[in-house]
Protein backbone atom coordinates (compact mmCIF):
# COMPACT_ATOMS: atom_id res chain seq x y z
CA UNK A 1 0.00 0.00 0.00
CA UNK A 2 1.28 3.71 -0.81
CA UNK A 3 2.06 5.59 1.88
CA UNK A 4 -0.38 8.86 2.51
CA UNK A 5 1.01 11.87 0.69
CA UNK A 6 0.17 13.60 4.46
CA UNK A 7 2.68 10.77 5.77
CA UNK A 8 5.30 11.81 3.17
CA UNK A 9 5.41 15.19 3.74
CA UNK A 10 5.39 14.82 7.10
CA UNK A 11 8.59 12.61 7.22
CA UNK A 12 10.19 14.75 4.65
CA UNK A 13 9.85 17.95 6.43
CA UNK A 14 11.47 16.38 9.24
CA UNK A 15 14.05 14.60 8.56
CA UNK A 16 14.89 15.59 4.37
CA UNK A 17 15.50 12.11 3.68
CA UNK A 18 16.60 12.21 0.18
CA UNK A 19 14.48 8.86 -0.48
CA UNK A 20 11.21 10.33 0.56
CA UNK A 21 12.26 13.64 -1.56
CA UNK A 22 12.24 10.92 -4.70
CA UNK A 23 9.22 9.77 -3.78
CA UNK A 24 7.41 13.00 -3.31
CA UNK A 25 8.54 14.28 -6.52
CA UNK A 26 7.51 11.28 -8.80
CA UNK A 27 3.87 11.72 -6.85
CA UNK A 28 3.70 15.00 -8.37
CA UNK A 29 5.18 14.28 -11.81
CA UNK A 30 1.47 14.34 -13.30
CA UNK A 31 1.14 17.45 -11.72
CA UNK A 32 3.60 19.09 -14.04
CA UNK A 33 2.65 17.24 -17.13
CA UNK A 34 -1.06 18.76 -16.45
CA UNK A 35 0.61 22.45 -15.48
CA UNK A 36 2.91 22.27 -18.91
CA UNK A 37 -0.46 21.47 -20.76
CA UNK A 38 -2.45 24.16 -19.41
CA UNK A 39 0.02 26.63 -20.24
CA UNK A 40 -0.26 25.92 -24.32
CA UNK A 41 3.02 27.19 -25.25
CA UNK A 42 2.80 27.30 -29.12
CA UNK A 43 4.69 25.06 -31.41
CA UNK A 44 6.96 28.03 -32.46
CA UNK A 45 8.36 27.89 -29.23
CA UNK A 46 12.24 27.57 -29.60
CA UNK A 47 11.84 24.04 -27.16
CA UNK A 48 9.53 21.30 -27.99
CA UNK A 49 7.22 19.47 -25.38
CA UNK A 50 9.66 17.29 -23.52
CA UNK A 51 11.99 20.12 -23.49
CA UNK A 52 8.97 22.08 -21.27
CA UNK A 53 8.31 19.22 -19.20
CA UNK A 54 11.92 18.57 -18.39
CA UNK A 55 11.92 22.69 -17.35
CA UNK A 56 8.70 21.58 -15.01
CA UNK A 57 10.38 18.64 -13.63
CA UNK A 58 12.88 21.49 -12.30
CA UNK A 59 10.60 23.79 -11.01
CA UNK A 60 8.58 20.86 -8.83
CA UNK A 61 11.68 19.88 -7.77
CA UNK A 62 12.53 23.77 -6.46
CA UNK A 63 9.11 23.15 -4.84
CA UNK A 64 9.76 20.03 -3.30
CA UNK A 65 13.08 21.67 -1.89
CA UNK A 66 11.12 24.97 -0.52
CA UNK A 67 7.50 24.63 0.27
CA UNK A 68 7.04 25.99 3.98
CA UNK A 69 3.64 24.28 4.43
CA UNK A 70 2.57 27.43 6.61
CA UNK A 71 1.88 29.36 3.69
CA UNK A 72 -0.38 27.67 1.81
CA UNK A 73 -0.84 24.03 -0.14
CA UNK A 74 1.90 22.77 -2.11
CA UNK A 75 0.06 22.39 -5.19
CA UNK A 76 -0.58 25.73 -5.85
CA UNK A 77 3.15 26.48 -4.60
CA UNK A 78 4.46 24.06 -7.21
CA UNK A 79 2.05 25.41 -10.44
CA UNK A 80 3.84 28.49 -9.83
CA UNK A 81 7.28 26.92 -9.70
CA UNK A 82 6.66 24.96 -12.35
CA UNK A 83 4.87 28.21 -14.63
CA UNK A 84 8.00 30.00 -13.85
CA UNK A 85 10.47 27.44 -14.40
CA UNK A 86 9.28 26.69 -18.07
CA UNK A 87 8.92 30.32 -18.82
CA UNK A 88 12.02 31.06 -17.42
CA UNK A 89 13.37 28.73 -19.52
CA UNK A 90 12.11 29.76 -22.40
CA UNK A 91 13.73 33.35 -22.17
CA UNK A 92 17.10 31.51 -21.19
CA UNK A 93 16.91 29.13 -24.04
CA UNK A 94 16.44 31.26 -27.10
CA UNK A 95 19.85 30.88 -28.11
CA UNK A 96 20.20 26.93 -27.77
CA UNK A 97 18.21 24.66 -30.44
CA UNK A 98 14.96 23.26 -29.74
CA UNK A 99 15.30 20.24 -28.80
CA UNK A 100 17.23 19.25 -25.41
CA UNK A 101 19.44 16.77 -26.50
CA UNK A 102 20.30 19.06 -29.53
CA UNK A 103 21.43 21.48 -27.24
CA UNK A 104 23.83 19.01 -24.90
CA UNK A 105 25.18 17.90 -28.09
CA UNK A 106 25.90 21.50 -29.21
CA UNK A 107 27.85 21.87 -25.81
CA UNK A 108 29.12 19.00 -26.38
CA UNK A 109 30.71 19.72 -29.75
CA UNK A 110 32.13 22.95 -28.64
CA UNK A 111 33.91 21.17 -25.91
CA UNK A 112 35.36 18.41 -28.26
CA UNK A 113 36.46 21.41 -30.86
CA UNK A 114 38.21 23.25 -27.72
CA UNK A 115 39.74 20.22 -27.25
CA UNK A 116 41.07 19.57 -30.14
CA UNK A 117 42.28 23.14 -30.98
CA UNK A 118 43.88 23.52 -27.14
CA UNK A 119 45.80 20.01 -26.38
CA UNK A 120 43.82 20.03 -23.01
CA UNK A 121 40.15 20.90 -20.89
CA UNK A 122 39.21 24.14 -22.15
CA UNK A 123 37.64 26.55 -19.05
CA UNK A 124 33.65 27.29 -18.39
CA UNK A 125 34.74 30.41 -20.05
CA UNK A 126 36.02 29.39 -23.25
CA UNK A 127 33.48 27.18 -23.85
CA UNK A 128 30.85 29.62 -23.52
CA UNK A 129 32.80 31.92 -25.35
CA UNK A 130 32.96 29.02 -28.58
CA UNK A 131 28.98 29.15 -28.23
CA UNK A 132 28.91 33.04 -28.15
CA UNK A 133 26.66 33.25 -24.79
CA UNK A 134 27.37 34.66 -21.55
CA UNK A 135 29.02 32.40 -18.75
CA UNK A 136 26.00 32.93 -16.78
CA UNK A 137 23.53 31.56 -19.54
CA UNK A 138 25.93 28.82 -19.98
CA UNK A 139 25.97 28.09 -16.71
CA UNK A 140 21.56 27.99 -16.10
CA UNK A 141 22.07 26.07 -20.00
CA UNK A 142 24.21 23.12 -17.76
CA UNK A 143 21.40 22.59 -15.19
CA UNK A 144 18.92 22.77 -17.44
CA UNK A 145 19.98 19.70 -19.77
CA UNK A 146 20.66 17.75 -16.70
CA UNK A 147 17.69 15.68 -16.70
CA UNK A 148 18.62 14.30 -20.25
CA UNK A 149 22.13 13.34 -18.81
CA UNK A 150 20.93 10.77 -16.17
CA UNK A 151 18.26 9.33 -14.90
CA UNK A 152 16.14 10.43 -12.13
CA UNK A 153 16.69 7.22 -9.66
CA UNK A 154 19.82 7.63 -7.60
CA UNK A 155 20.47 3.58 -7.65
CA UNK A 156 20.15 3.92 -11.76
CA UNK A 157 23.54 6.16 -12.12
CA UNK A 158 26.58 3.94 -13.84
CA UNK A 159 28.68 6.02 -15.10
CA UNK A 160 28.92 4.30 -17.87
CA UNK A 161 25.47 3.88 -18.96
CA UNK A 162 25.25 7.40 -18.24
CA UNK A 163 27.71 8.10 -21.15
CA UNK A 164 26.75 5.92 -23.51
CA UNK A 165 24.61 6.90 -26.22
CA UNK A 166 21.36 5.88 -26.85
CA UNK A 167 20.92 2.98 -28.58
CA UNK A 168 24.52 2.13 -28.29
CA UNK A 169 25.87 -1.52 -27.97
CA UNK A 170 28.90 -1.52 -25.38
CA UNK A 171 30.31 -4.55 -27.07
CA UNK A 172 30.30 -3.08 -30.85
CA UNK A 173 31.98 0.14 -29.09
CA UNK A 174 34.83 -1.63 -26.78
CA UNK A 175 35.90 -4.32 -24.85
CA UNK A 176 34.99 -3.62 -21.18
CA UNK A 177 37.95 -3.50 -19.85
CA UNK A 178 39.24 -1.05 -22.80
CA UNK A 179 36.02 0.98 -21.95
CA UNK A 180 36.80 1.03 -18.17
CA UNK A 181 40.63 2.04 -19.09
CA UNK A 182 39.49 4.95 -21.06
CA UNK A 183 36.84 6.08 -19.10
CA UNK A 184 39.53 6.51 -16.38
CA UNK A 185 41.93 8.22 -18.07
CA UNK A 186 39.18 10.67 -19.38
CA UNK A 187 38.26 11.22 -15.96
CA UNK A 188 41.96 12.16 -14.59
CA UNK A 189 41.94 14.45 -17.69
CA UNK A 190 38.95 16.78 -16.15
CA UNK A 191 39.26 19.56 -14.63
CA UNK A 192 39.99 19.28 -10.67
CA UNK A 193 36.41 20.64 -9.70
CA UNK A 194 34.70 18.39 -12.41
CA UNK A 195 37.16 15.17 -11.72
CA UNK A 196 36.17 15.47 -7.61
CA UNK A 197 32.11 15.65 -8.69
CA UNK A 198 32.30 12.30 -10.88
CA UNK A 199 34.16 10.79 -8.32
CA UNK A 200 32.68 11.67 -5.17
CA UNK A 201 28.77 10.89 -6.67
CA UNK A 202 29.29 7.45 -8.92
CA UNK A 203 32.04 6.08 -7.09
CA UNK A 204 31.72 6.98 -3.27
CA UNK A 205 28.27 7.45 -3.43
CA UNK A 206 27.78 10.88 -2.48
CA UNK A 207 24.42 13.11 -3.15
CA UNK A 208 24.94 16.51 -5.28
CA UNK A 209 23.80 17.62 -2.10
CA UNK A 210 26.66 16.16 0.29
CA UNK A 211 29.27 16.89 -2.61
CA UNK A 212 28.21 20.89 -2.24
CA UNK A 213 29.08 20.62 1.10
CA UNK A 214 32.53 18.86 0.25
CA UNK A 215 33.19 21.40 -2.42
CA UNK A 216 31.65 24.25 -0.15
CA UNK A 217 29.57 25.04 -3.70
CA UNK A 218 25.82 25.20 -3.67
CA UNK A 219 23.51 22.87 -4.98
CA UNK A 220 22.75 24.35 -8.10
CA UNK A 221 26.54 24.82 -8.96
CA UNK A 222 27.21 21.51 -8.08
CA UNK A 223 24.56 20.66 -10.29
CA UNK A 224 26.43 22.72 -13.12
CA UNK A 225 29.63 21.02 -12.92
CA UNK A 226 28.05 17.60 -12.45
CA UNK A 227 26.42 18.33 -16.24
CA UNK A 228 29.10 19.79 -17.74
CA UNK A 229 31.33 17.13 -16.45
CA UNK A 230 29.22 14.80 -17.80
CA UNK A 231 29.53 16.41 -21.25
CA UNK A 232 33.18 16.44 -20.71
CA UNK A 233 33.60 13.19 -20.60
CA UNK A 234 31.06 12.17 -23.66
CA UNK A 235 33.16 14.38 -25.81
CA UNK A 236 36.74 12.86 -24.80
CA UNK A 237 35.07 9.31 -24.80
CA UNK A 238 34.14 9.75 -28.66
CA UNK A 239 37.69 11.79 -29.20
CA UNK A 240 39.72 8.53 -27.84
CA UNK A 241 37.17 6.29 -30.14
CA UNK A 242 37.58 7.70 -32.85
CA UNK A 243 41.90 7.63 -32.34
CA UNK A 244 41.80 4.20 -31.54
CA UNK A 245 39.56 3.56 -34.80
CA UNK A 246 42.01 5.11 -37.21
Amino acid sequence: MEDRMEDLWSAFLETRDPGIRERLILRYVPLVQRTVERMRIPSSSVMDGDDLFDLGIMGLIQAVDRFDPSKGTFEAYAVRKVRGAVLDGLRKMGWMPRNARHRAKRIEEAISELEGELGRSPSEEEVAERLGVPLKLYRSALEEVRPILMPLRRDEANLEEVLRAPGEDPSESAERGEMEELLMEAIRSLPERHRNVIVLYYYEGLTLKEIGEVLGVSDSRVSQLHSEALLRLRAKMRRYMVTEAI
